[in-house]
């Protein structure tokens, strides 16, 4: 290797590495394509968060709307600078906060805590061991709607939901939807929640910074919980071979104790500090086209071996559901390594 390409190869290893204690609050450069319908459903989105941050990137994307675009290559040619006509002005004048979006997750863990008290899904200690990677069995599309609702605002497993929710009366199950279409409008879409009927349906539990690498992937459905310290830390592999995870955890263990402190004071700041080498939970819906390619793609060799293990253990659960159609999925054993491809 040219010496360049090696240094630069080694400096992202070792950041796979350190940004296991990277906390949220890193600031990350985002870069989208996207078409005019699809950016106002986003600013809607973003300008009904609870966070004032997101809120303020709504208002940044809305204003700039309103203005004419900025002609970079037009510059360089020596055009006439900028273009007159705004970008999308008739987004920006009906881009607003959805009073729906705002408040339907609220109302539902409110509900949530309530219909679930005396399962024991708000005591992690009854969950059983965790898996990193759930195939769900195929189930009945109102079980799915309703435990993947409850899902969203707990921290519990979506197995341990739905058998709760397949025990509920029909009444149970219809409660706990009208609770989210209530303050529903009638030009309000359906939150993400409601999108079922998926074939594959994997939970999966990993690093916060390899869930973020993992969430790129558009043609399935995601339902993530809130992030937590409830699931503990993922300890990076080359930490434990270098000999060096006791101080890493000793870090991690200071720093959950700091966040459990400084949520009493302040939510908002306890989740900027939260490090991605904590744990969060996700959903991921698919059809098999899309597993097959998340499978592939993501335990290339090139990979970080945090969603690498996750790709290989999606296959992995296929072939033992549908060993037949999981023949079909190529992927790379994570124990299959060459550090200095990138």
């Amino acid at each position: 290797m040219k010496p360049a390409d090696y240094d630069r190869t080694l400096a992202a290893r070792t950041f796979d590495v350190t940004r296991y204690l990277l906390p949220l609050a890193i600031r990350t450069n985002v870069g989208q394509v996207v078409s005019i319908r699809t950016l106002e459903k986003q600013i809607t989105r973003l300008l009904s968060s609870q966070l004032p941050e997101l809120r303020a990137i709504g208002e940044d994307l809305r204003v700039a709307c309103r203005r004419p675009p900025v002609n970079v290559w037009g510059e360089l040619a020596g055009q006439p600078v900028g273009l007159s006509e705004p970008l999308a002005p008739t987004l920006a004048r009906h881009a607003r906060p959805s009073d729906y979006q705002t408040g339907v997750y609220t109302d539902l863990a409110r509900f949530a805590k309530e219909a679930l008290k005396g399962t024991g899904l708000d005591d992690p200690t009854t969950w059983g061991s965790a898996r990193s990677v759930d195939l769900l069995e195929p189930h009945d599309p109102l079980d799915e709607v309703v435990a993947t609702l409850l899902y969203r605002v707990s921290q519990a497993p979506y197995r341990r939901i739905l058998a709760v929710v397949q025990e509920w009366t029909p009444k149970q199950k219809a409660d706990t939807i009208e609770v989210v279409l209530e303050k529903r409008g009638p030009h309000d879409e359906l939150i993400k929640e409601f999108r079922s009927g998926y074939a594959f349906v994997f939970d999966v539990l990993m690093d916060i910074g390899g869930w973020r690498d993992l969430h790129r992937h558009r043609r399935c459905q995601q339902i993530q919980q809130n992030f937590s310290t409830v699931h503990g830390f993922d300890v990076p592999p080359l930490l434990v071979e270098a000999g060096l995870d006791r101080e890493y955890r000793d870090a991690m263990t200071a720093v959950r104790s700091d966040i459990e402190q400084l949520r009493k004071a302040s939510q908002e700041a306890a989740l900027y500090a939260l490090p991605f080498g904590f744990k969060v939970r996700c959903l991921f819906k698919m059809d098999f086209a899309e597993a097959e390619y998340i499978a592939k793609l993501r335990s290339g060799v090139k990979g970080h071996w945090s969603y690498r293990t996750v790709a290989w253990q999606m296959r992995q659960r296929i072939v033992e559901r549908y060993p037949l159609l999981g023949a079909y999925v190529h992927a790379t054993p994570p124990d299959e390594e060459d550090s200095l491809t990138r």
